[in-house]
């Protein structure tokens, strides 16, 4: 933690997979002095190629978490189920701020 507050980012790129990266950042978050913590851990899956990218279709509008949703129903199906809604809130709930 000392070394990236040396450093003085503006973001933390935090790529460890689901669930661990979410339970580090949301410990470490008061001791990072970094404006954001983003999770990464699936961008690194599809630079190595273990996901396939959406059709450009989907990409152009959007889509890609649908089509990562299609193609892996059981391990996303509930995950966007359940985090959508709470990301949409807290995003509305800022841009009332």
């Amino acid at each position: 933690i000392a070394q990236i507050n040396a450093v003085k980012p503006d973001v933390v790129w935090v790529g460890l997979g689901k669930p661990k990266e979410q339970s580090v950042s949301l410990r470490l978050r008061d001791q990072i002095n970094a404006t954001w913590i983003i999770t990464c851990g699936g961008c690194y899956n599809y630079i190595t190629g273990a996901y396939p990218r959406a059709p450009q279709w989907m990409q152009n509008n959007n889509l890609e978490w649908l089509h990562r949703m299609l193609t892996n129903p059981q391990k996303l199906f509930w995950r966007y189920l359940v985090t959508t809604p709470h990301a949409l809130w807290i995003v509305g709930r800022g841009a009332l701020k």
